[in-house]
Formats: structure tokens, C-alpha cells, sequence
């Protein structure tokens, strides 16, 4: 305790703790070891400090701070962490509720901590291991808040995807934004915290914000060339085998602030709606219906690549490119391809093609059309469908309150 001590006496900005104990050995660590330290004169409290990686160390503070050098001028691999420098970027000054202890007391005695063993390599997150989100995050908070689970499917699918492309910027790009995304919630694995469900929504949130728009060491989202975001985006897409992806909802609105509202040449989107139910249509059902759609339509054998979102539980929104061409944005050739896929689209619509019972759930969009832009403030291609009589003449079940159809539609 004495050495940890007298090594946070000698704490200043641009590094952080020496080895001190064996605890904390500089070449094998190991990692998530932790100990309950004063280190006065810079703070009047014990605080908790952690055994972790340099590397870890200076993701974390976005290079600001490392490892002391040891006495023959090398580098540790590990070293002691401070909470308060960790979770509060404090080197000095009080110490808060989320970082004090008291030497001698036992996590497992105090009601507002849940213990649970993680490997050590939990508290020192790489960057680079994708199994992270799972093995460790979701190991310690099995929360099912839509922000949470939505952030930890976005960050393995792009962790998962860095590591298939080659492209310079883009990857350099999602990789960052996979650091930065598991160093930023790395703190709240601390043995000694466990937030509640509520709070880790709201931290995951705000984590992936910052990190599609600003991660680690590289430009910010909107300095990227178009291109470059495009070609990030639709790589992520397709890691996702569903047309609807609520995982990836957030990345795109951060592209779409990026173009300033402009629609990219080589993109189209449309909008499908359902009408005024009485009975809300689940979103297992649309998303059954939607590859109805691309089946009759043959999508994946022209090419083309979706995203679908379905809002207020009456529109369907399709985001629609061309999967070989997602990264040649001023191609005459792809826009008029795109337009003649629309086209088609749209004539089928029209001729009622698209309706098909899901799940005893009778889904007959009324109109669509086209956007030109992302919020569609200018839309064109309107389209009403016809649908034939004798197949979508309904009666009612007055025993069960159930449409039952005359003449069963053919399921395509």
C-alpha cells in the first residue's frame, strides 16, 4: 500500500502511475487488478486505482497521458490507474462518489455493487477484439434497452467489417470508432460500479454519438469525403441480414447530417404507406413483407442493397444503391440503372404486386412515392395500387375477429 502510495505522489498530467506492486507487474500486469490508494498531496480521499494496459491508458485519454517511464527509461506495458484521472480526466482535487473507497472494505458487502468475475483484458480493451462488446460488456449488464443493445450490434458490426475492407480512410475510420467505442464504456465495467439499467441507455447513447462524430485520432465523420462515408455505411449495412437494422438508425442520421439534407446522386429513397390501422402491424411482419418485396422484385440478383426503417408505425421507408457501385457516386450509368429500378418499382406497385398476407397479417400499402431528398420535403413518383377485388375482398370472423380471406392470396 505504501508504494502505491508514494508513486501517486509523484502524479502529473501526461502520465500516470509507475509499476508499484505486484499487483501490477510492468511486463505481465495482469490487467483489472485494483486497489484502494490516497495519493496524497494531490487528493485528500482514497480513491480506487486499476492495473491496466499503456496502450489501454492512452486510448483512453486520447494520447494525453501514459505509463511513468521506469528507472532504465523504458515504457511499462502496465501500470496503475487513478479512477478520478480514468473516468473524470482529474490528475489532482477532490475525488468523487464513483471513484472513493475505503481501505479494507470488501466490494461484495456493499448493496449497490453487483460483483461479477471478467477476464482482465475486460479493463483494457484493444480496439481490435470484436468478441469485447459480448464477452465482457454484455457479460456484466444484461440490460434490453433499445440504446444499449443497438450500440453493441453497431460496434461488432463494425468492428466485424474493418476488418474485411481495405480501403484506406474507411478503415482507418472504423477502426477508430471501434476503439474509441469500447474505451468509452471500458469504465463502467469497474468491479466497484454498476449502473442501472436507465443510466447505461443513456451512457451508450452518448458514447456512440461522440464516437460516429468524433472517434480516436482521426477526422471526424463529416471531413470524410462522401465516398468515403458512403462506402463506410453500406459496408456496415451488409452486415446485417434483415432489411430492417434499428442498429444502424443512428449512423445514418449522422451521415445524413453530414450531406446537409442533399441527396447523393447514386442513392434513392422511397416511402411506402400503409395507411391508418386500427390494428398496429409488428415489425417481425414488415419485416417479412419486405422480403416479399425484394424476392418479387428480384433485388439481390440485380444488385441492389437496401435499408428499411419503419416509422410511425405507418410508413416504410427504403433506402435503395446499387451494391457494386456504392462507392462511384457520379456515374450516369448508375443513376439511370437506380432509375429504371425505381421505375420498375413503382409500375409494380401500382399493378397491386405487392400484396401479401404475413403471418395471418393482411399488409396492402395504399401509396408511395419518392424522395429527393432525406427528409423528403420534395417528393415525385406518386403512385396509387390498384388491388384486384377478388383477392383482396375481405369478411369478417364475427366468433374469432379475424380477416379471413375468400380467395386465399398466393403467398410469393
Amino acid at each position: 500500500m505504501e508504494t502505491i502510495r508514494g508513486a501517486l505522489k509523484s502524479i502529473k498530467l501526461g502520465s500516470v502511475l509507475i509499476h508499484v506492486s505486484s499487483n501490477c507487474d510492468p511486463t505481465f500486469g495482469p490487467s483489472g487488478n485494483f486497489a484502494c490508494v490516497l495519493g496524497e498531496p494531490y487528493y485528500k480521499k482514497y480513491q480506487y486505482a486499476t492495473c491496466q494496459t499503456n496502450l489501454y491508458i492512452k486510448l483512453n485519454s486520447d494520447n494525453r497521458h501514459v505509463c511513468r517511464s521506469m528507472a532504465d527509461g523504458t515504457q511499462p506495458l502496465y501500470c496503475w490507474n487513478q479512477c478520478m484521472l480514468e473516468l473524470h480526466e482529474l490528475a489532482e482535487g477532490p475525488v468523487y462518489s464513483d471513484c472513493e473507497c475505503s481501505p479494507g472494505d470488501s466490494l461484495t458487502n456493499n448493496p449497490m455493487t453487483s460483483y461479477i468475475k471478467l477476464p482482465g483484458n475486460c479493463y483494457s480493451p484493444n480496439g481490435r477484439d470484436c468478441s469485447w462488446f459480448n464477452k465482457c460488456l454484455h457479460a456484466k449488464y444484461s440490460c434490453s434497452g433499445n440504446n444499449f443493445n443497438d450500440m453493441i450490434g453497431l460496434a461488432s458490426a463494425i468492428c466485424h467489417t474493418q476488418e474485411k475492407i481495405k480501403d484506406a480512410k474507411g478503415y482507418k475510420w472504423l477502426a477508430s470508432v471501434t476503439a474509441c467505442l469500447q474505451v468509452q464504456m471500458a469504465p463502467v465495467l469497474k468491479q466497484w460500479i454498476h449502473l442501472n439499467c436507465s443510466t447505461l441507455d443513456q451512457k451508450a447513447s452518448a458514447v456512440q454519438q461522440t464516437c460516429l462524430k468524433n472517434p480516436l485520432g482521426v477526422e471526424s465523420l463529416c471531413e470524410l469525403e462522401p465516398t468515403d462515408i458512403w462506402f463506410a455505411f453500406w459496408a456496415i449495412r451488409e452486415y446485417f441480414t434483415t432489411n430492417i437494422v434499428s442498429e444502424i438508425t443512428g449512423f445514418l442520421t449522422k451521415v445524413q447530417d453530414c450531406s446537409n439534407g442533399k441527396m447523393v446522386s447514386v442513392l434513392r429513397k422511397v416511402k411506402l404507406n400503409l395507411g391508418k390501422k386500427i390494428k398496429r402491424i409488428p415489425h417481425s411482419v414488415v419485416e417479412k413483407y419486405l422480403t416479399k418485396v425484394v424476392n418479387e422484385l428480384k433485388w439481390k440478383e440485380k444488385g441492389v442493397f437496401l435499408l428499411a426503417t419503419y416509422e410511425q408505425n405507418q410508413y416504410i421507408t427504403i433506402l435503395i444503391a446499387l451494391r457494386q457501385n456504392i462507392g462511384s457516386y457520379h456515374n450516369t450509368t448508375v443513376d439511370r440503372s437506380l432509375d429504371d429500378i425505381l421505375t420498375n418499382l413503382a409500375d409494380a406497385f401500382e399493378n397491386g404486386t405487392f400484396q401479401f398476407v404475413v403471418d395471418g397479417e393482411f399488409v396492402e400499402p395504399d401509396t408511395m412515392f419518392a424522395c429527393s431528398d432525406y427528409i423528403c420535403s420534395d417528393t415525385y413518383l406518386h403512385r396509387n395500387a390498384t388491388y384486384p377485388t377478388q383477392q383482396g375482398k375481405l369478411k369478417t370472423n364475427t366468433h374469432t375477429n379475424k380477416f379471413i380471406y375468400i380467395k386465399d392470396i398466393e403467398s410469393r
